[in-house]
C-alpha cells in the first residue's frame, strides 16, 4: 500500500518535472513546488473532462494568472503533450511486439477493438501535435476560430482587437517552438520524464497485486496489461476513463486474479491510480483557486 501511495505521489511529481523541463525552453522557470500544483491543476482537470489532455487549457488559464505568457505556456504544453503521447506509444509497441498474443488476450474482440482505436487516437494526436508545432497556417485559423466564437457569444468585445493580440503572441509561439527544435537532448529529457510518470502509475497495479498475497505473476507481466489497458481506454471521451477502464480492468485481469478476488483488486487498483489521485489533485486545484481569488479581490480594493 504504501509503495503504491509512493508511486502515485511519483505520478504527479514527475509530471511536474516534465513542465519545467520543458518550460525551461521557453525561459520559464518552474521551482518543485509550483511544477507539482500545476501538474495537480492539469491532472484534476483532465479528470473531469471527456478528454486525456482537458486539463491542459485550463493549466494555461491559471499559468497565465500567475504571469506567465500564454503563447509561452501553450508551447510548453504543447511539447510535454506530444512526450506524453508519444510515450504511451513507444511503450504499447514495445509490449506488444515482445508479447503480440496479448493483441488477442483472454478472447476479447472488444478490448481487441479498443486497443486498435486506442493506437490510432494515440497517432492522430501525435500527429495533430506535430501540425500544431509545424503548421503556423492551422493555428493561425483555428485561432481565428475560437476568437469568432468567443465574440459571438460575447466574451470578447472587438474580433479586430483580439485577433491582433493573437498574431502577434502567434510570433512568440513561433519563436518557442523553434527554440524547443533545436535542443532535443532537452526533449529526450522530457520524454525520459513522461515515462517514469507512465511506470509509476502503471506500477500500482503490481503493488497492489502483491499486497492482495499473490506473486505469480511478473512485474512485467503486469506493466504489459496497464500498458495496454491505458491504450485501449484513455482515449475515450470519457473523464477519466470511468465506465471503461473497470470492464477493461476485469476482462485484462480475469485470468491473474481469483474471480473472488478480482473485484476487490479493480477497486483498489482504481483507488490508487485514479480516484486518490482525483482527491488529491482536487485539493491542490481548489486551494489555489480561492487564493487566486483572494488575490484578485486584494487588488480590486
Amino acid at each position: 500500500i504504501l509503495l503504491s501511495l509512493i508511486c502515485l505521489l511519483g505520478y504527479i511529481f514527475f509530471e511536474g518535472q516534465a513542465m519545467a523541463t520543458a518550460s525551461k525552453l521557453f525561459g520559464m522557470h518552474l521551482g518543485p513546488l509550483r511544477s507539482t500544483k500545476y501538474a495537480s491543476i492539469e491532472l484534476y482537470f483532465s479528470a473531469i473532462t471527456p478528454s486525456a489532455t482537458g486539463g491542459q487549457p485550463a493549466l494555461a488559464y491559471y499559468m497565465s494568472k500567475d504571469g506567465f505568457k500564454p503563447s509561452k505556456s501553450s508551447a510548453m504544453l504543447l511539447i510535454n503533450t506530444f512526450h506524453y503521447t508519444l510515450s504511451l506509444i513507444v511503450m504499447g509497441v514495445i509490449v506488444l511486439a515482445a508479447h503480440p498474443s496479448f493483441l488477442f488476450y483472454s478472447g476479447s474482440l472488444l478490448f481487441t477493438v479498443l486497443l486498435f482505436i486506442g493506437f490510432a487516437a494515440n497517432f492522430i494526436l501525435l500527429g495533430a501535435c506535430l501540425l500544431f508545432m509545424f503548421s503556423q497556417k492551422l493555428v493561425l485559423i483555428l485561432g481565428d476560430w475560437v476568437i469568432r466564437l468567443l465574440c459571438f457569444l460575447r466574451f470578447f468585445k472587438s474580433y479586430d482587437e483580439k485577433m491582433q493580440a493573437y498574431r502577434k503572441s502567434l510570433e512568440t509561439y513561433k519563436a518557442c517552438v523553434q527554440i524547443a527544435k533545436k535542443n532535443p537532448k532537452m526533449q529526450l529529457k522530457v520524454f525520459f520524464l513522461n515515462i517514469c510518470q507512465r511506470l509509476c502509475v502503471f506500477s500500482i497495479a503490481y503493488f497492489i497485486y502483491l499486497c492482495l498475497g499473490n506473486g505469480d505473476c511478473s512485474y512485467w507481466t503486469i506493466l504489459t496489461i496497464q500498458v495496454l489497458s491505458a491504450v485501449s481506454v484513455n482515449s475515450l471521451p470519457l473523464p477519466g476513463a470511468v465506465g471503461a477502464a473497470e470492464p477493461v480492468f476485469l476482462v485484462l485481469y480475469a485470468d491473474i486474479y481469483s474471480k473472488s478476488m478480482l473485484g476487490s483488486a479493480m477497486i483498489f487498483t482504481r483507488f490508487f491510480s485514479y480516484y486518490l489521485c482525483f482527491v488529491l489533485c482536487g485539493v491542490v486545484s481548489i486551494v489555489n483557486h480561492i487564493i487566486l481569488m483572494r488575490k484578485a479581490r486584494c487588488n480590486r480594493l
